[in-house]
């Protein structure tokens, strides 16, 4: 992260320029010194300038510990928490842990709070046993075994290294100055008087004792208070500051949001869409920008999350996810190829496989993606050759070849953040690579879950270019300096904050020792402390707060009571893209709704073309004439098409044993669970291939589902009038109008009764319950198979009807000519349509007009933006077809 150039405070200036050695609370704060010093340098003129000495505390205690007769080896944080984690996991309280892995996390930063404030054992001991405490007990064995253990092999955890500092000799001739605007630690304390005893000098210099003016304001939502703090900047910079800070709480929260936000802002203060003079100084506003300054989980980054699904992908069995995302992957070798492999990814979507091995994907990336291929083939060779299990050492260097097989980070040309981050990926390779006495021998597997973690705790933050307005956590102020500064969420829940006393040290122990967190009373006065600091942190100061938060009235943080309120005027101007939007040139309007014609030739879509047709022309134009169909979805369950294909496949079997009603009523319910179940487990093998357990058993529960649904429409089929099962699963040409195509029907059913003409049954299975009869009689029904096959086959047609068999149970749903053929399925009613249309020779003349007329729109090349009022919902081309411009539009001329 960088600073702003600004002046720096006039004793910090001068302790500088007499070479006192400057100490931070972090490195981020250090780092916004040097800045701040270099910029000084130059606005003064200088060409060169002796590099002042700033260190953080932790950089500062490291320096301190460097000698040639040291044989310590110091541990990081990371590598402290590998041995902590070990030894929670294996101690004799993890069995009662409901979590071992979030205790040890939580356990570890307790122990790091011991070393800080510098709480000893036997204090610890002490109060744990006196008020039977038995995490505290337990937080003092693993404390006293891992000191053993460390001392045992002659290493040092870096937490424990200020306290090893304080016990070292030698004579010291420096002076000494901690920057800060909170109060010292212990550990601090000790480690600054350890070294005074040693002949230096050193004092505390406050950055938050700067006189200046402070005021409140309230606003509507966050979304508006960061509006408004967006203008207050913007009017700062036209006003002189040179740097200004927005301070925000939770910011991990609202990173994305004040992103947009101030992007907003700050784009219309740059831009003029007018002649006139602009308020701010033009060249000032071009080179304005804004930094958020904020840390991320390492793994966070797209380019780290590339690498690391490298190292998924290497331990085979990978999943079909992870594999598409491989595929996906821009950060590899090969960029001509990208087409090539987002049309295998897709291949793999429609896969029925759930794990991948790397000679499988090879073979399968060979034919359009060689890059890709010899990639994989060489890492499925380095993986048969390497041994099974190696130290971290060996496992990094394998690591490190797999990536460079596969061309990571790939042949683009970075920018500088781009760059910092795999950088700091390859550190954090080396790191992992020195664990060797920490974890010992592994397998491939074990060693990248290993890593992964240790990249997940991992934080960081490129360092990027210079930037006038900073925002920043509220947290992360400390060691910072602005010339005005915007307080923003200061609501009374925030301050003060609930108290978060430690869980694993005795809180008698944290009020003794001074822990903020510990009490109420506590957290309230570190608050206020921390709140007369922010008064005093810059020469203009804005505390700001939402009035409603989720649609929740909020009070303001008591405090700003005393404080004047905010008298100039931060309305948000009017947004930058409705601001482009109103000064858009008035451009002609041409509305093509009509496609070319189709040829005289069978086409495919079956009765999906009348379906979507029905539901919106442009959706049937665009899906079956473009081909534009969306991917299919990853997901870890048997998806709908598999469900779907399942039952129908056992219920054709099903209906080729029985063939008509006399074979089912002469069937025990023994024997037709046995048959179900058998024909359902020969198709559902098919769906086994590649199969993990999880989807095995994921099938499993498919198949006794089916099985109880089959069995629930098989009973209702037991009350219907004798019958047989005329056709299965018949697939054949029609014609509708200038329109031919194929369909296929699941099945028909003829009545076995001699006195009537109409005894056939067309009977549709659907795997849902959301199936529409109602629409039936209007000019566009939302569900015409049925009316499709209704024309296409009229000859002795008594009833049509869905046979659903989803979740919400099993049912007949459609129409009939007379009562009494099908369970629950009623007879027309001569008040469903029109007196024209009104027996069943009429309803059938109905859907004659109907299908025949979205035959024709269809072959004509009719795609028009109509879509039905609920057809959008599922529909996934509504940035093709720009619906909601065109809503928007309708009810812009409307108004």
């Amino acid at each position: 992260m960088s600073a702003p150039r600004s002046a720096l405070s006039a004793e910090l200036l001068t302790a500088l320029e007499a070479g006192a050695r400057i100490v931070t609370p972090n490195r981020r704060a250090a780092h916004w010194l040097k800045l701040l010093y270099a910029n000084h340098a130059i606005a003064e003129g200088r060409l060169a300038w002796a590099t002042p000495s700033i260190r953080s505390f932790d950089d500062f205690v490291a320096d301190l510990w460097v000698s040639p007769n040291r044989t310590e080896r110091v541990l990081t944080s990371r590598q402290t928490q590998l041995l902590w984690d070990r030894i929670v996991r294996s101690s004799k309280h993890a069995e009662q842990l409901l979590s071992p892995q979030s205790a040890a996390k939580t356990s570890f930063r307790s122990w790091e709070r011991l070393q800080a404030w510098l709480i000893p054992h036997r204090s610890l001991e002490a109060v744990a046993a006196e008020h039977q405490s038995e995490e505290g007990l337990a937080l003092l064995g693993w404390s006293v075994e891992l000191e053993a253990l460390c001392t045992k092999r002659a290493w040092i955890p870096i937490a424990l290294l200020p306290e090893r500092v304080t016990h070292s000799t030698g004579p010291l001739n420096e002076t000494i100055v901690f920057a800060s605007a909170d109060d010292l630690l212990p550990i601090h304390r000790a480690v600054f008087e350890s070294i005074e005893s040693r002949g230096s000098t050193w004092r505390h210099l406050r950055v938050d004792d700067r006189e200046g003016h402070a005021a409140a304001i309230d606003c509507e939502t966050p979304g508006d208070e960061y509006a408004r703090a967006a203008t207050w900047a913007l009017q700062q910079l036209a006003g002189g500051a040179q740097s200004i800070g927005i301070a925000i709480s939770s910011m991990d929260q609202h990173a994305s949001e004040l992103r947009r936000i101030f992007a907003e802002v700050f784009a219309q203060a740059s831009r003029s869409f007018t002649t006139a003079a602009s308020a701010f100084d033009a060249r000032r506003m071009q080179a304005a920008s804004f930094l958020i300054a904020t840390y991320h989980d390492l793994s966070e980054f797209p380019s780290v999350r590339a690498a690391l699904d490298l190292l998924q992908l290497a331990t085979g069995g990978a999943s079909a996810k992870l594999t598409g995302a491989v595929f996906r992957n821009p950060y590899l070798a090969g960029r001509s190829e990208a087409s090539q492999r987002a049309l295998v990814d897709a291949q793999i979507r429609g896969d029925v496989r759930e794990r991948y091995e790397l000679g499988w994907l090879q073979r399968l990336a060979a034919p359009t993606c060689p890059t890709l291929s010899q990639a994989l083939k060489a890492a499925h060779a380095a993986q048969l050759e390497s041994p099974a299990r190696a130290a971290p050492s060996a496992m990094a260097e394998r690591f490190s070849l797999l990536w460079q097989t596969f061309g990571w980070p790939g042949d683009t040309h970075p920018d500088s953040d781009e760059q910092q981050v795999v950088s700091r990926l390859r550190e954090c390779l080396g790191e992992f690579g020195a664990l060797d006495d920490l974890l010992g021998p592994m397998s491939f597997a074990e060693a990248v879950r290993e890593f992964e973690a240790h990249v997940r705790n991992t934080t960081f933050e490129p360092r990027g270019a210079p930037a006038p307005i900073t925002i920043v956590d509220v947290r992360g102020l400390e060691g910072l300096h602005f010339d005005a500064l915007w307080v923003a969420g200061m609501t009374e829940s925030q301050w003060p904050p609930p108290p978060a006393p430690d869980p694993f040290i005795p809180i008698v122990l944290q009020i003794s020792a001074g822990l903020p967190e510990a009490t109420a009373a506590r957290v309230r006065e570190h608050a206020y402390k921390r709140f007369l600091g922010l008064r005093n942190f810059a020469g203009h100061v804005v505390f700001s707060w939402p009035r409603t938060l989720d649609d929740v009235e909020v009070l303001p943080c008591a405090w700003l009571r005393d404080l004047p309120l905010h008298q100039a005027t931060l309305e948000p101007a009017e947004s930058y893209a409705m601001h482009m939007f109103s000064q858009r040139p008035v451009l002609d309007t041409l509305m093509e709704e009509q496609g070319p014609s189709l040829p005289r030739s069978e086409v495919g879509g079956g009765t999906r073309l009348f379906e979507l047709q029905s539901q919106c022309p442009f959706r049937a134009y665009g899906e079956l004439r473009l081909g534009a169909l969306p991917l299919d979805r990853v997901v870890p369950s048997i998806d709908a098409r598999a469900r779907g294909t399942l039952l129908h496949a056992a219920l054709a079997d099903v209906w080729r044993t029985l063939r008509d009603s006399e074979q089912l009523r002469a069937s025990t319910s023994e024997q037709l669970e046995t048959l179900t179940r058998t024909l359902l487990a020969r198709h559902a093998a098919k769906l086994l291939e590649g199969a993990s357990p999880h989807r095995v058993r994921m099938i499993q529960i498919e198949q006794d589902l089916a099985a109880e649904r089959i069995l629930s429409l098989l009973a209702l089929d037991l009350a219907r009038p004798p019958f047989r099962v005329a056709e299965l699963e018949r697939s054949e040409s029609a014609t509708v109008g200038s329109l031919s195509f194929k369909l296929r029907l699941d099945r028909i059913d003829e009545l076995l009764l001699d006195s009537s003409e109409r005894t056939r049954i067309i009977i549709d299975y659907k795997t849902g319950n959301s199936v529409s009869t109602r629409s039936w009689f209007s000019q566009r029904p939302e569900q015409p198979q049925l009316p499709v096959y209704a024309v296409t086959h009229p000859h002795g047609l008594a009833a049509v009807a869905f046979a659903t068999l989803g979740a919400k149970g099993v049912s007949y749903q459609g129409i009939s000519d007379v009562e009494g053929l099908l369970p629950e399925v009623k007879p027309l009613s001569g008040k469903q349509l029109t007196a024209e249309f009104g027996d069943w020779q009429g309803l059938l003349k109905h859907w004659d007009s109907v299908v025949t007329r979205l035959a024709n729109e269809y072959a004509g090349g009719e795609a028009r933006v109509d879509p039905l009022p609920n057809a959008c919902r599922h529909c996934h081309l509504s940035t093709f077809c720009r619906i909601h411009e065109l809503t928007l539009l309708e009810s812009e001329e409307e108004s």
